[in-house]
């Protein structure tokens, strides 16, 4: 049986031999293998090459692995690294998973990343799970409950999904502790429901002035509070919350120029800068998709709203959409391309599957 999206349903889960198939280069087979292992561990129907070496015994590996990538599997997490992306097999295994995800219009293709290799055939503005800094029982968490989320499999209260349960509480809400925003960089706390606002961003002032911005501050946060708390509210992100991982428009311009100048005639760069120094940044973009072929623009985005990491956390998201993510809002829509806001959430909430994004 399938879902009503194209999923396969809990119900009908043995119309796929495997829940998930593992996609890897071998210079990362130690990684895979201790996810196979935690997923296999939590119940999970998992593909991995080394489990099959007696039933693929003899067989023709060009006709098996597009079978099973493209056929036998309810999904494909395809683990991208530089040694993946060139690889004979691997580009068989992705052709095949990538065709099933065309044909079936749904999240079948889940892509992870040990590095900022492109790959071909992966658009640049699909979310993928950034490995660096994640333990393969940590993915194996993201994959048991992402598979849940498509209602492949069915989720597990008492399994290992729980150990990342935490008491009920209002929808939207936050502990106190959960966001120590002046670590953050922002100015404002929000706690739940009968636990007084936290003032962790006043620490450091004199006490005279931290009494009175507390006061001020008090009816507003106390608004914010119950707003989240409701369940319904959603967030609107712009430019700023981007930074300063990423310029603002002016300077993300800029830099789209400077990625296509090798496919740009002298004469388009001239007329690019001077429609810059003039503001006219939408005409700068437009100019540039018009002169490049729709394959090369794409790459050219790609570059400059490529996941970037900030120095000194060495996180891909800012600290403002970090707070964005603990706030538990409903939804959030917003007018930016980078991968920020779904980086964070992936790492501060990643077992959340409520909230909606809107870009």
């Amino acid at each position: 049986m399938t879902a009503a999206d194209g999923g396969a349903s809990p119900g009908g889960r043995m119309r796929w031999r495997w829940d998930v198939a593992l996609s890897f280069a071998g210079a990362q087979r130690d990684y895979v293998k201790q996810v196979a292992q935690a997923l296999q561990a939590r119940g999970l129907r998992c593909f991995f090459d080394a489990d099959e070496e007696i039933g693929l015994w003899g067989r023709y590996l060009a006709e098996e692995l597009p079978t099973i990538y493209g056929e036998q599997a309810a999904a494909v997490v395809v683990f991208v690294s530089v040694e993946y992306a060139t690889r004979d097999w691997t580009r068989l295994e992705r052709r095949a998973a990538l065709a099933r995800a065309v044909r079936e219009r749904r999240e079948y293709v889940l892509p992870a990343r040990f590095d900022d290799t492109a790959l071909p055939g992966l658009v640049p503005d699909i979310v993928a799970v950034d490995l660096r800094g994640r333990t393969p029982d940590q993915f194996a968490d993201l994959i048991a409950a992402k598979l849940a989320d498509l209602g492949i499999t069915a989720p597990d209260p008492a399994g290992s999904l729980a150990r990342d349960a935490r008491p009920a509480r209002s929808a939207g809400a936050m502990r106190e502790g959960e966001a120590d925003l002046r670590r953050l960089g922002v100015h404002a706390s929000v706690s739940v429901p009968g636990v007084p606002v936290a003032q962790r961003y006043l620490d450091g002032l004199p006490d005279t002035l931290r009494a009175r911005l507390a006061e001020i501050n008090r009816p507003g946060l106390a608004a914010l509070a119950s707003h989240l708390n409701s369940g319904r509210v959603v967030a609107v992100l712009g430019a700023e919350t981007s930074a300063p991982l990423y310029s603002q428009w002016n300077g993300l311009v800029t830099e789209l120029v400077e990625a296509a100048r090798d496919e740009l005639s002298d004469q388009a760069v001239s007329e690019c800068r001077a429609m810059t120094a003039v503001n006219n940044l939408d005409g700068v973009v437009e100019l540039v998709r018009r002169r490049l072929e729709q394959a090369s623009f794409r790459e050219v985005l790609r570059q400059v709203f490529r996941a970037r990491r900030d120095p000194v956390t060495g996180r891909t998201w800012t600290p403002v959409q970090e707070l964005v993510t603990r706030c538990g809002f409903a939804g959030v829509v917003t007018t930016n391309y980078d991968p920020g806001i779904v980086n964070a959430r992936m790492a501060v909430r990643p077992l959340a599957s409520g909230a909606a994004l809107l870009r």
